[in-house]
Order: C-alpha cells, then structure tokens, then sequence
C-alpha cells in the first residue's frame, strides 16, 4: 500500500488534533494507493498462503465474513468504553456502494484492508485479523453522524469547519462510489489497547474504480492532569484565521469549498465541551 501525499487533508488534521479540548486525539486521515507492486504481491501471496493452510481442507471461502455494521450498534457513541465488535453474522454476497449491507468480504479486500492498518500503524502487525474484526457500513449518512457526534463534542469549532471536511473527503475518494468499511478493535493486541482510551472510530472508505483507501480514524484519550490539547474553540494559526461569526476568508484554498447541500445537515447539535464532560463524568 502507498500513501498518497494529499495536501488538501492537512489543515484538517492540524485543526481537529490542536484544537481539541479535554482530550487527546489521535486522529489519521490517510490516503492510500491499491495498486499492488512486487513488494504487495509477494505479500498478498505471503497472506493467501498462510490462510489457505489454516482453512478446512486448505481451501480458502470464496467469502470471509463480517461482523454487523458498527454505525448501527446504537446507543451513546460518545460514553462507550467497551469494544463494538460482535461475532453474530451470516453469510451474504459481497456488493458494491452504499446503498446494502454485506456480511462478507473478498479475501483481496480483506487484504487491503490489513494492509491499510499495517501501514498506518507500522509498529502493530495486523496480519493476523480474522475477517470478523471488520464491518461493512451500510449507509454513509450513519457514518457521518457517527464521525459528526464525536469530533464535534471534543472539538468546539468542528461545526464551523464539518461541511468543507465531508467536501473535501467527497472530492478525493467519491464518497457515494465507496464501500465503507470499519475496524472493530479487539482491546487486547491492537492501538486501541492501552491505558485512558474513552473511544476510537476507524473507517475505510473503498473505491474499487480508483483502487484508493481512504483511512479515517480517531482515538480520545483522556488528558490525566488537566489541561486541553488546545485552546478551546480555537485553531492553530498556522493552519486557520477563524472566527466565531463563520468567516473563513483567512482559510487555506483547500478548505474553502462550497458545502454539498445532501451533506449539510447530518450530525445533530452540538454541545459544549463543558457540558459533554459533565455529561461524561456523569
């Protein structure tokens, strides 16, 4: 897998980690290419190998299942501290868009999907993942709320910058073209594992037509002693001239695009970061 330089996604990733407030974000949006060279086909050829010997009868299913969708789990994403991942599924046809479910996956998306993480993560080994630790995303509207309600309690100004991100996000991978895919960490061997981790999301955002991946992730941790990651409600200036009023003429070109009117309105209200901590803490 390559990583793709794409500059129109900085000023959103120094946005969301220095203005976050109460918390520590880890946050990734990554751009990959799918294209195998030697060095990928030697290890997809590596991964079927080792898959087919560990199948019944040394033959590999023609498809590997899925755990349900992790967007429609329900309940209060932000207060969850438990794993999302479930081991019911059955045995459905792979299909392409956003439009239906799929409880299995082909054994070359499975593998780009391992490899994704493995390059994102270069000091985890994730080649070892059972095709149950991901979901399919059956509707991009639930995967936006998801990212919506989360990045916008622990980042106050999120809602000021959210329409330009799902624009940006739509122009490099096509969005409506994607199958989306998530990660379900298994809270023992993976990033998500240590100590002070309140919640992490990880979607993959798949077109086959341009055999590109886009990762988005994010994982909050809570800041033990005090203090925000950033000065709340406010951006970096290296990277923003916001203000509270919406004017966002000192933004970078890649920020100042129009927002898609089908992409406005997701996402509910957000609160202040005040309130979501004392909602928190209970």
């Amino acid at each position: 897998m390559k990583l793709l330089d794409t500059p129109k996604f900085d000023p959103f990733l120094g946005a969301i980690r220095q203005a976050a407030c109460d918390y520590e974000l880890d946050f990734r949006l990554e751009n990959y290419s799918c294209k195998m060279i030697s060095t990928d086909k030697r290890q997809f050829k590596k991964f079927t190998a080792e898959r087919q010997s560990a199948s019944p009868g040394g033959r590999l299913p023609q498809l590997q299942l899925l755990s349900p969708p992790q967007s429609e789990q329900g309940g209060s994403y932000f207060q969850q501290q438990t794993s999302w991942h479930s081991s019911q599924s059955e045995e459905d046809g792979e299909t392409s868009g956003c439009g239906g479910p799929a409880a299995g996956i082909s054994h070359k998306t499975l593998f780009y999907l391992i490899s994704t993480l493995n390059s994102s993560f270069f000091d985890y080994d994730f080649t070892c993942c059972d095709s149950e630790e991901f979901s399919r995303e059956s509707l991009l509207e639930r995967v936006q709320a998801d990212v919506d309600d989360r990045l916008g309690r622990c980042v106050p100004s999120y809602a000021g910058f959210r329409a330009a991100f799902w624009h940006t996000l739509d122009d490099e991978i096509s969005l409506s073209d994607c199958d989306i895919y998530s990660y379900n960490p298994d809270n023992v061997s993976d990033p998500y594992c240590s100590g002070g981790v309140l919640w992490s999301f990880n979607y993959m955002f798949f077109n086959k037509k341009l055999k590109r991946i886009v990762f988005l992730s994010c994982c909050a941790r809570a800041i033990m002693n005090g203090g925000g990651g950033g000065r709340p409600g406010a951006f970096d200036e290296a990277y923003f001239d916001y203000d509270d009023d919406g004017d966002f003429s000192g933004l970078p070109a890649a920020v100042c695009v129009p927002p898609r009117d089908d992409l406005q309105d997701f996402g509910g209200d957000f609160v202040s970061t005040a309130a979501a901590a004392a909602a928190f803490r209970g």
